[in-house]
């Protein structure tokens, strides 16, 4: 092929489709609160069912919290609970979906040959029923805290989800097409094998109440997290959730081929934050009361490990028989850095009281004001959400 012409020479073809799926769910909530001199105990059960997965699911609550000087300047609280998914709609729509085909065509020179369909078949038709719901077991426990004119509230949370869904992908096998030609695919289950835990601490420091100044009054709050998790699986929303990861099931990660399962986890950013809430006094425009409230949110985020796609790929071939080879285009990931970055959002709510419980409110949200896009220190072109404008207007009544 001449170096100053170039052809399109692998494509994936994904068939029209108009999807229409509905989807039953249910639940029931009971809960009660026990009170004796210092001590509150709020035992509660939640009930959901749904069509799809077909489980009744038993969910536990139970909380609790004792004043140990009997005032509401020291309050101990923690809980046991348990959560299960109730978002499965996106689970049905997949399940829907028509599998794509993947066709080549090489080169007679000087124009490309006709395409031709893949021998290998595409096996990914996702089937989640039949699975249990998944469901995470919280364990929490805190000590809110009055010192001076400070509420400090600080509080650690364990999280155990379990039953969560995942993939595993069986070996490559031959099968007859139909046309008398051989091809080969690779079979592709959904089980209940994925879990993950996770560990948070997090405290916050506000005022117990707001200051009052001549133009209005004023509020804040410190926030900071320390969180650290484990997982075994590969979710649908990160960061090796592509259609190419999801068919081969691996990646070649720091220099071997390893499943998507076994890739660690990224860490989670320490984060810094302050809100400053400030409330104006209210003023006249046309004969009605305006309120205007002010939110600053100042957000530091530390650098922390992640996992970057290098937008390499390489080559993993294995010997099926009967002339066969499975060859795999693995995507490449490497450990990476994401640089610590500054964030400041401003949000500015107008309040027109028009007459009796009638008011129109005017809202603008700018997140990350200074659009600052945190890139990986090794510049893989992988950046965080830049500037963001919103824009509401309500009238409740």
């Amino acid at each position: 092929c001449d170096d100053n012409y170039q052809y399109l020479r692998n494509r994936r073809v994904y068939q029209a489709e108009d999807l229409s799926v509905d989807m039953f769910s249910s639940s029931f909530y009971l809960e009660d609160k026990l009170e004796y001199k210092y001590f509150e105990f709020t035992p509660g059960i939640r009930v959901d069912y749904n069509d799809y997965l077909k489980n009744i699911d038993i969910a536990h609550r139970l909380n609790s919290s004792i004043k140990p000087f009997g005032d509401n300047k020291t309050i101990i609280f923690g809980g046991i609970n348990r959560y299960y998914g109730k978002s499965f709609l996106g689970h049905k729509l997949r399940e829907a979906r028509i599998p794509y085909y993947e066709q080549y065509r090489g080169l007679n020179y000087p124009a490309p040959t006709n395409w031709t369909s893949s021998t290998f078949q595409d096996s990914s038709k996702y089937v989640f029923s039949n699975l249990e719901t998944p469901y995470s077991d919280e364990y929490s426990i805190g000590l809110r805290k009055d010192i001076s004119f400070l509420r400090f509230n600080l509080k650690h949370v364990k999280r155990e989800s379990k039953n969560e869904f995942i993939s595993e992908y069986g070996k490559a096998q031959i099968y007859d097409r139909g046309d008398g030609e051989k091809a080969y695919f690779r079979p592709l289950t959904f089980t209940n094998g994925g879990s993950s835990k996770s560990d948070t601490t997090s405290l916050i420091i506000m005022p117990i109440e707001e200051s009052k100044f001549s133009w209005g009054s004023l509020s804040y709050k410190f926030s900071t997290a320390l969180s650290k998790s484990k997982y075994n699986l590969s979710s649908y929303d990160n960061i090796l959730d592509d259609e190419n990861n999801r068919n081969y099931g691996e990646v070649y990660y720091n220099g071997k081929v390893v499943n998507t399962k076994d890739v660690s986890s990224s860490d989670t950013p320490k984060s810094y934050n302050l809100e400053l809430l400030m409330t104006l006094k209210p003023f006249k425009f046309f004969d009605t009361n305006v309120s205007t409230y002010i939110n600053n949110s100042f957000t530091y985020n530390s650098s922390y490990k992640t996992i970057a796609n290098t937008k390499e790929t390489r080559i993993k071939s294995t010997s099926l028989g009967g002339g066969f080879n499975d060859i795999k285009f693995l995507d490449v990931y490497e450990d990476d850095k994401m640089e610590a970055n500054f964030i400041y959002d401003l949000k500015l709510a107008f309040d027109f009281k028009l007459k009796d419980k009638h008011h129109l409110h005017i809202n603008t949200e700018i997140n990350n004001v200074f659009d600052e896009v945190a890139n990986l220190e090794n510049q893989r072109n992988s950046y965080k959400t830049g500037r963001q404008f919103w824009f509401e207007i309500a009238y409740k009544y």
